[in-house]
């Protein structure tokens, strides 16, 4: 009994401390879950708004590629007034001249119409 009750005493005492020891593991493993819980979220936000980052750089170059294009075909467009101001004067012109160039059409037609080649 005299090294059987020693030797009860420290199991004892090793299954407390043991048990302490758990407690404390289970204790920091739960923290540690929940430290990686928040570090899982904390890299689907970051992938989210690495996501949302390729996507507005994208839209970004985007728009600048068509507002380059825009501003080339203004500029390129640009001398295209005075063009259609020059055309819209000679189709008023040639308007009022129609009927008359039509009366002198009918009047060859009806002319040469009468030979017979």
């Amino acid at each position: 009994m005299k090294v059987v009750k020693p030797k009860q005493a420290e199991l004892k005492e090793a299954k407390e401390s043991s048990a302490a020891a758990q407690l404390l593991w289970d204790e920091a493993l739960e923290k540690l879950r929940k430290v990686e819980a928040q570090m899982q979220e904390l890299i689907d936000d970051f992938d989210a708004a690495k996501k949302k980052e390729q996507e507005l750089s994208d839209n970004f170059e985007d728009a600048d590629r068509k507002c380059t294009r825009a501003k080339s075909l203004i500029e390129k467009l640009a001398n295209e007034e005075v063009n259609w101001e020059i055309s819209l004067i000679q189709n008023r012109k040639d308007k009022l001249a129609l009927v008359g160039d039509i009366i002198i059409s009918s009047g060859v037609i009806a002319y040469l119409g009468v030979f017979s080649f």
